[in-house]
């Protein structure tokens, strides 16, 4: 199978291990970058892949930036894309199964390495089954989008917000570990969420409801051999 991989430069190591693994399962790799930590959008990449599984040079896509949400998001305004962000495996048979999914998305520093290539197998490995009903709703679901002039395989796209960056009008975020969605004061790497002027979410200004329902939280037993795989990951 002939897979078209992307991500931002957050994440280059991860789609590395990405490609690798890909390969060693015998599939055919269209790598479409980026290829270093050298800051630029996700949007660029994301726009890549989706565009060489709708042209027909790769049967589907994976791509991944920090959250997975911002490349997932810009594959899903290529027409003919029909991208789905999973943190299971069971979202991802479904989205193959049922919806006919031929974009994968992951946020490759919140998903780990294991769980990544057991959601990948299970992507892969799923055949569109579809009922009748299925066939109706991605139908009605491929027809919102319009394609525009100018739009497919132009290079100089997203220009205007690399000019932006360079500017230095963005934010700067924190995506070091411990990942925190909010701005840093102390440096870090620079997040591709395009942040202008964004308010502070309401989700880290108040404290989450409880219910007696939902299960409290199981000490996690850090063991050695966790801590060195996660040493063994480039966070910089």
């Amino acid at each position: 199978m002939r897979i078209a991989v992307a991500c931002d430069h957050i994440v280059t190591d991860r789609k590395n291990h990405v490609v690798e693994y890909l390969k060693e399962k015998g599939h055919e790799v269209i790598d479409c970058g980026t290829y270093n930590n050298e800051r630029t959008h996700y949007a660029i990449y994301g726009k890549k892949a989706a565009e060489k599984v709708v042209g027909g040079q790769a049967d589907l896509g994976v791509v991944l930036c920090g959250t997975g949400v911002g490349i997932t998001a810009s594959t899903a305004k290529v027409v003919g894309t029909r991208p789905t962000l999973v943190r299971d495996i069971s979202s991802a048979v479904y989205a193959r199964k049922h919806l006919n999914a031929n974009i994968l998305g992951f946020g490759g520093r919140i998903t780990g390495v294991g769980l990544m290539e057991n959601i990948i197998d299970a992507f892969l490995e799923t055949k569109f089954e579809p009922t009748e009903a299925d066939n109706k709703i991605i139908e009605k679901i491929d027809s919102i989008a319009v394609a525009k002039e100018g739009q497919f395989g132009n290079e100089k796209f997203f220009d205007e917000f690399l000019e932006k960056w360079d500017r230095g009008e963005y934010h700067r975020w924190s995506l070091t570990p411990p990942f925190h969605p909010y701005p840093s004061r102390t440096g870090g790497l620079f997040s591709v969420a395009l942040s202008l002027r964004s308010p502070w979410a309401d989700v880290i200004r108040h404290r989450a409801l409880w219910s007696p329902e939902v299960p409290q939280p199981i000490p996690m037993k850090i063991t050695a051999a966790a801590i060195k795989r996660s040493q063994a990951c480039n966070y910089t």
